[in-house]
């Protein structure tokens, strides 16, 4: 009997042991299937009449508290498709939000590729209007000092001009100078030429005056006058210094 009792105790450690196992783990159509279980073995304890009445009270609430636990698993797995039903809709709403996450992820990636892109232009612009930069510089450099040389040229020439206007002016005053000197002399055998036309018109008939200019003729080498057959008719003209003219003749 002593036997039979460990034996029973073992068997109801090992049941409830079951049992917590079961309601870890056990799935709803083992529920079911231990559902039916507990009510045959009830039915099985209401058949039997030779079992005493404790035993059959034990075993009886046996039964009852495993019937418990199972409500207990059932009410428990309920609970659990209730929030694993709440965690879907968390799954399915976490999953829209990632979509859309996904969704801004990937219009915020084309932005920035976008963004990349007229960086890149940007970029190819700055370094091409530096280049442009760098040759202007490079023009402006060549053109100042071109300009430098052609300055000093240019101050050079101013020089030369200043000192040819200079010269000029100079040339100028001496040549007034000289023009007026001429001026002075013209006038002045001006009115010797005068005085001698009138002396030449006074003493010599005009015949006469004809009559010497054809037969007088000028004598590169001597420099002077020389009238035709003078030695037959002594008379010797000679030209003043300046030579007079043609009909400029000394009596």
């Amino acid at each position: 009997e002593v036997t039979e009792a460990g034996d029973g105790n073992r068997k109801r450690d090992n049941k409830k042991y079951e049992i917590q196992e079961y309601k870890r783990k056990i799935p709803a159509h083992k529920m079911t299937e231990m559902q039916a279980k507990i009510d045959e073995e009830r039915k099985t304890l209401e058949a039997k009449l030779d079992m005493e009445e404790e035993e059959k009270n034990k075993a009886k609430a046996e039964l009852e508290k495993r019937e418990n636990d199972l409500l207990k698993a059932r009410e428990e797995h309920q609970l659990l498709l209730a929030k694993l039903s709440k965690l879907e809709k968390k799954v399915i709403g976490l999953l829209a939000k990632a979509e859309e996450q996904e969704r801004l992820l990937q219009e915020s990636n084309k932005e920035l590729e976008e963004r990349r892109q007229r960086a890149e232009l940007l970029c190819k612009e700055l370094v091409g209007k530096e280049q442009e930069r760098l040759d202007i510089e490079e023009k402006y450099t060549d053109l100042r000092e071109a300009a430098q040389g052609k300055t000093k040229k240019l101050k050079k020439v101013w020089g030369m001009l200043r000192a040819a206007e200079s010269e000029m002016a100079d040339l100028q005053k001496a040549n007034r100078r000289e023009i007026e000197d001429l001026q002075d002399n013209i006038c002045q055998l001006g009115r010797e030429v005068q005085l001698q036309k009138l002396i030449i018109d006074s003493f010599i008939p005009q015949e006469y005056q004809e009559m010497i200019e054809n037969y007088v003729h000028w004598n590169e080498d001597s420099g002077e006058w020389r009238l035709k057959c003078a030695a037959y008719t002594c008379n010797n003209l000679r030209k003043r210094t300046p030579a007079p003219e043609k009909k400029l003749w000394k009596v």
